[in-house]
């Protein structure tokens, strides 16, 4: 089988790549993908036409977006940052080169976020094990959930299309014990997401795979027989789900087009 290697030629000076990330144009409804950049905000790349933006936060960040960037159901692109006093969150609306505040978020540990379905922002800050929500339709921050119970931190989040919010926690009184933790804002209630059964054909889940496809998928990845199996999180609970359609690339980002093709940053 032979595989089409592209140069996409974009270049990020005197930058560095952070994990990117799936989207799509708003504007002629192309694939993109998301490139978060260590200081200088992020890169949108279409592959389909060899065009990049280069998207610039309007307050300078010292310390960088790190892979705070996500996209808003509208189309909107997020961007926040890490270790400064009041830290921004910015949007970027497909207009011009500049993302501007819209709120100033409360912590200063944000490395990853991620957008409901009612556009909603959910941003786990990781020194506080809180998550912080932003209703763009009221313009309101908020402490919604609090995971003290569970975990010492939270990182990662995934917004599901059944409206639940996941989160990948980790308990260093434990030693590094990795959980699943499903968020309901209708109750606003937490509960720690039941492993599956351990049998002779699967080993222990690896808890924190948590990923989520180009299709809106939220995943946690299982080996079996020396591959992974990705179970599916609805509804604050895991299912099966075909394996086939999920979209993932070979290192489980969620950066995979619907034609196979995926990206990757060197």
């Amino acid at each position: 089988m032979r595989y089409l290697v592209d140069d996409l030629g974009v270049q990020a000076y005197g930058d560095q790549w952070m994990s990117p990330g799936y989207g799509r144009n708003p504007l002629n409804g192309h694939e993109v993908a998301l490139l978060p950049l260590g200081v200088g905000g992020f890169v949108v790349a279409d592959p389909l036409d060899r065009t990049s933006i280069h998207v610039r936060p309007g307050v300078y960040m010292p310390n960088g977006s790190w892979d705070a960037v996500a996209q808003a159901p509208d189309g909107r692109i997020y961007l926040t940052g890490v270790f400064c006093k009041n830290v921004p969150l910015f949007v970027w609306n497909w207009e011009g080169r500049q993302a501007d505040v819209v709120a100033e978020l409360p912590g200063m540990s944000f490395f990853s976020m991620d957008l409901a379905p009612n556009g909603c922002v959910y941003l786990p800050e990781y020194g506080q094990n809180t998550l912080i929500r932003f209703n763009p339709d009221r313009k309101q921050v908020e402490s919604c959930a609090k995971f003290h119970a569970f975990c010492t931190n939270i990182r990662n989040v995934f917004c599901g299309t059944d409206g639940w919010v996941y989160l990948m926690g980790i308990d260093y009184s434990k030693g590094e014990k990795f959980l699943v933790i499903a968020y309901n804002p209708d109750s606003n209630r937490s509960i720690a997401v039941a492993a599956p059964p351990e049998s002779t054909t699967a080993s222990p889940v690896a808890w924190g795979s948590l990923a989520k496809d180009a299709d809106g998928r939220v995943l946690v990845a299982q080996s079996r027989w020396g591959r992974t199996h990705w179970l599916e999180l609805r509804c604050g609970a895991l299912h099966d789900t075909e394996q086939a359609a999920i979209r993932l690339t070979p290192d489980n980002r969620p950066l995979a087009f619907r034609d196979g093709s995926y990206i990757v940053t060197v």
